[in-house]
This record gives structure tokens, C-alpha cells and sequence, in this order.
């Protein structure tokens, strides 16, 4: 039993207008999606993407002339309040399902609270281990660190010869648990792990020589350790960086002489005006789009919203091909990324064609048009 406070939650409510002036949610019961906000560099888009994706489709009418309400709770600290304040954001709110967190300790707490309320939650956090371990509830928005690993280490081999690399992460649980992840996937590669980089505790000056660097910090720590190498005359020539960097100024303030600086690249595929903004923006934004077309297809419950995530396939969002698997784990391949004059560019592997990052329709998919949503083969899970 979670025992919970009285919290301030803030209620975002875009109705749609009904007759003689009577919003729709008057009438009607609104369908309430959770949304656990973010802190840190690029969090407050979270809401921003979340509210924009609700403001289109309940101008086509929300869910069967239901309008969406957007339910938030400003980022709290998981290790400290966490539990209570989403517990009661989920057990207090008919809610048909939860988005957010995005940071490591606060979605493993949104993880154990949706699956015991049995709630779809998806969650924006690359960290590892949650669907898996916490399958069948729970839906990962952001391909995790090892996919995201593979996917650089594979494209950075196409580009020319990488026999060792240092991976820079935290010097916490967190930080462990990533370092783990990126040396078995350079194991997978046949690329050495020359060392581990952990901020405040390495002597930098010391380091091996090396073909590339992993950089697993959020922007702030990756732009402190990139300006102490620099300082130190071993700025690395090619570095390799997860979405975690993907902020808005982080590319515009790299120090020079980095060669080649990739990330994984999730955008539309014309970019539209998503490329402006962060990514966990553009993740909320396609997490709210895939709930209401769940709902649209297949009902409110939460049952019939994790029956829905699981086989409406992809859908083609701000973030590029957005749909689960069997195992809720994000689909489709990672598109890499250049950084170069300011901006996360799209570039192709030498003499290999770069996969589209969307498929489907990149339509607002109104009651009319659910059927141009792709679908793809996916087996349920009990």
C-alpha cells in the first residue's frame, strides 16, 4: 500500500468547444493521460511536446468526442518523494496511462507504481533493464544504451578502422551500469576498452591512447570532461555521444578539434519544426500521439491502450519511427547523426545507404485516417 501526501499537481486542460459554449469536458469524461515531467537540461519541452500533441488531437475531436487532459507532476526527486507523489499522480487519477520520467531512478519508481496499478507507462529514460525486468506494463520511448551503443560503434566501423576506445560515464550506480552495458557492446564489436572515464576521479592526464571516445554523460559533465582534455592537449578526435546530448546549445559549444562528434539522430523525416527543439520534447510529443491512436483504435481502458501500443506499429513522429515490440522496447533502426556548425546533421556510413528513420504516415491520424497507420507483426504478450 503507498502511502501518499496531499501534492500540487497541475492540471493542463486543452478542451474542445461544445455547443452554446459548454467545453466538451463538461460533458463528457475527458480521457487523462499522466505525465511525469523532467528535470534538467531539456526538460521543461516535456511538457511543451506533450501539450502540443494534445492540443492537435483534441482538435479533431480527442477520442471519440472525448477531449485529452494532460495531468502533470512537476519533476520530483526519486530517491526522496518520488514514490509518493507518482503513486498518488497514478492512483488518485483515472488515468488510461502514465509517460515520463526521464531520468534513471525516478522511471524505475514510475516502473514498479504502473505495474502494480497495471497502467501502460513509457517510459523516456535510455537506461537498461526496464522493460525487460519490468514487462508487460512498461514501454521504452528512447532506444536504450546498448542499442544506442551498437548502433554508433556499428556506423563508426564503416567510417574507418576502431580498435579501442575510453568510456567516460558517471561516478555513480548509474554510471556502473552504462559502463557495463558499453563494454559488452564493444566486446561484441572486437574493440578494446582502453579505460573507463569517471569525472572527478580519473587522472585524465594519464589516459591511453585511443581510436574514439564513448561519452555517456548528460551535457553539462560531457562539456566539463571535453574541456579538460582540451586543456590537456588530448582532445579526442572522434567521440561518440548518446541522446543524452541531444539539447538544445550542446552542439554549439563543443570544443574544436573533435573530428567526427555522432549521436543518434531521432528526428522526422523532413524534420519539420522538431528540429529545433530537445529531444525528450519531441519523445513526449510521440508518446502522447501513440496513446490516442491506441485509444483510438482500440479503446480507454489501460488493458486496451497496452493491447493498442503493442499493434498499431509505427507511427512517423517528431522523433522518427515511433512503435514497440513485443517486449516494449522502441522499434526501428537508430539514424546517426553529425555534429557540425551548431546543428545534429544527418550523415550516411561510407558506401551504405542510411535507413529512413520513419516509416508510415507523418499525418495526424484522425478517425478518418487510422487506417494509413503502419502495422507491423507483433506478438502479444499475456
Amino acid at each position: 500500500m503507498f502511502f501518499v501526501k496531499a501534492i500540487a499537481v497541475v492540471v493542463l486542460s486543452i478542451g474542445v468547444a461544445g455547443p452554446l459554449g459548454v467545453t466538451a469536458d463538461a460533458v463528457t469524461p475527458p480521457v487523462l493521460i499522466g505525465l511525469v515531467e523532467a528535470g534538467g537540461p531539456g526538460g521543461d519541452t516535456v511538457a511543451q511536446g506533450a501539450a502540443d500533441a494534445l492540443r492537435r488531437f483534441n482538435s479533431t475531436g480527442g477520442v471519440d468526442g472525448r477531449p485529452l487532459r494532460l495531468i502533470r507532476l512537476a519533476a520530483p526527486e526519486p530517491w526522496r518523494d518520488g514514490a509518493t507523489r507518482i503513486a498518488e499522480l497514478v492512483f488518485r487519477h483515472d488515468l488510461t496511462a502514465l509517460i515520463g520520467p526521464a531520468d534513471r531512478g525516478g522511471a524505475h519508481v514510475a516502473a514498479q507504481i504502473a505495474t502494480r496499478k497495471r497502467i501502460p507507462l513509457i517510459v523516456l529514460s535510455p537506461e537498461g533493464a526496464l522493460t525487460r525486468v519490468k514487462a508487460p506494463w512498461i514501454f521504452r520511448g528512447v532506444p536504450d544504451d546498448t542499442e544506442q551503443a551498437r548502433a554508433l560503434l556499428r556506423w563508426a566501423g564503416r567510417e574507418e578502422p576502431t580498435r579501442s576506445a575510453l568510456i567516460a560515464v558517471p561516478g555513480d550506480r548509474a554510471g556502473r551500469g552504462r559502463s557495463t552495458a558499453l563494454a559488452r557492446v564493444c566486446d561484441e564489436r572486437g574493440v578494446e576498452v582502453a579505460a573507463v572515464i569517471e569525472p572527478g576521479r580519473t587522472d585524465l592526464s594519464s589516459l591511453p591512447r585511443s581510436d574514439l571516445l564513448l561519452l555517456w554523460l548528460g551535457p553539462a559533465g560531457a562539456l566539463d570532461l571535453l574541456r579538460d582534455l582540451e586543456r590537456l592537449g588530448r582532445t579526442p578526435r572522434r567521440v561518440l555521444g548518446s541522446t543524452r546530448l541531444d539539447v538544445a546549445g550542446f552542439p554549439g559549444s563543443i570544443p574544436r578539434g573533435i573530428e567526427s562528434f555522432a549521436l543518434p539522430r531521432l528526428r522526422s523525416a523532413d524534420d519539420g519544426g522538431a528540429d529545433s527543439a530537445d529531444l525528450l520534447g519531441r519523445l513526449a510529443h510521440d508518446a502522447v500521439w501513440a496513446v490516442v491512436a491506441a485509444a483510438r483504435r482500440y479503446g480507454t481502458t489501460p488493458g486496451a491502450i497496452r493491447s493498442g501500443l503493442l499493434d498499431i506499429g509505427a507511427i512517423a513522429g517528431w522523433s522518427g519511427e515511433f512503435g514497440f515490440d513485443s517486449t516494449g522496447n522502441r522499434v526501428g533502426e537508430i539514424p546517426i547523426g553529425i555534429l557540425r556548425d551548431g546543428r545534429l546533421l544527418p550523415h550516411r556510413a561510407k558506401g551504405v545507404a542510411q535507413p529512413a528513420p520513419v516509416h508510415g504516415t507523418a499525418g495526424w491520424p484522425g478517425p478518418e485516417s487510422r487506417a494509413k497507420l503502419k502495422r507491423t507483426v507483433v506478438r502479444k504478450r499475456g
